[in-house]
């Protein structure tokens, strides 16, 4: 949210119109800065979002000429190198290695609706599907498969799936079947297309405490030294997520379906009026949508909370925008 906030300030006031005074522009240098660099770490796929924004911005004030800006997008580059190399270093963090089993389990989904469904698979494919989900054939799981949650106790993606193994099933499965396979992505990623209060999305108002010793959810937890103890703020929430769960607030609170397809109207909009540059506004947050669609095993609701800020933010900004150049007309 606040890259794609000070985005639209940059482009606007620096690139498009230069209406920014120097105190301004040095704000805009230093949060560009900050946020590139706070997308790169804030989540495991996050930093994609950095990856596809870093050449495009550098493209862009490059060709513009604007070299502090340059300078900025080069700095965050440098900053992003030493926090994660010599400042973890110095700092003997310990960065736990990515879980395999965690990597590959919603693509593995994706195979494994195919073949439910009748796609063609190679033997190799269909062995090593077999392998990792060992009771892939067996009713109960066929029973308890569901296509937009990935039930991932069902896998056994053990550390000797490679990359490579995991390539040539994905790409076989794919080239073979490329709309069931997308049908299964969609599926997946449902929340994030469809406006209607159906369907879970998890961990809304969680409140239950997570212990890692028992692998339990309660409202407390002893071995931890955590608890959480009733009183009048937790029986107003009570009420307020009962009111929030019905059809009407939850289509808009607690589903992001609504705020993609503004988002859409607007960038259509943008195109049909040739306003070709405010569209990288919308590059950071359906980088990270790309991210879910391609990753996201469970619709928790805190994977969707850049969606649902952005959304509310860029469309009405663009409307506003539009108002007052009219105005100025």
């Amino acid at each position: 949210m606040w890259l794609t906030y000070i985005l639209v300030r940059v482009l606007d006031e620096v690139i498009i119109h230069d209406t920014a005074s120097k105190k301004q522009q040095a704000s805009f240098y230093i949060q560009l800065c900050i946020s590139l660099i706070l997308c790169f770490f804030i989540r495991s796929n996050s930093f994609l979002v950095y990856l596809v924004m870093l050449p495009v911005l550098a493209l862009l004030f490059f060709c513009r000429k604007n070299w502090k800006l340059l300078a900025t997008v080069s700095i965050s580059v440098i900053m992003v190198l030493l926090i994660n190399f010599g400042g973890y270093k110095a700092l003997n963090v310990v960065v736990t290695p990515f879980n395999t089993q965690v990597k590959y389990f919603a693509l593995i989904h994706d195979i494994q609706a195919t073949y439910y469904r009748g796609g063609k698979l190679s033997e190799r494919t269909q062995n090593a599907l077999l392998k990792y989900i060992p009771k892939l054939d067996e009713p109960e799981v066929r029973d308890r498969f569901i296509p937009d949650y990935v039930w991932y106790r069902n896998y056994d993606v053990s550390s000797d799936l490679t990359f490579g193994e995991f390539v040539s099933m994905y790409a076989d499965s794919f080239i073979h079947n490329p709309f069931k396979m997308i049908r299964s992505m969609f599926y997946r990623c449902r929340a994030y297309w469809v406006i209607d209060p159906k369907g879970d999305i998890g961990c809304v108002n969680y409140i239950s405490i997570y212990n890692l010793f028992t692998n339990t959810y309660t409202s407390y937890a002893h071995e931890i030294g955590v608890s959480r103890q009733e009183n009048i703020l937790t029986r107003i929430m009570s009420y307020y997520m009962a009111f929030m769960i019905t059809p009407v607030p939850a289509i808009f609170v607690w589903r992001f379906g609504f705020w993609v397809a503004l988002m859409i109207i607007s960038i259509m909009t943008l195109i049909l009026q040739k306003k070709f540059i405010w569209l990288l506004a919308y590059l950071p947050v359906f980088t990270y949508l790309v991210t879910l669609l391609l990753a996201m095993g469970w619709t928790d609701y805190r994977y969707g909370l850049p969606v649902l800020f952005v959304g509310m933010f860029l469309p009405l900004t663009f409307i506003l925008r539009g108002r007052k150049a009219k105005n100025a007309e």
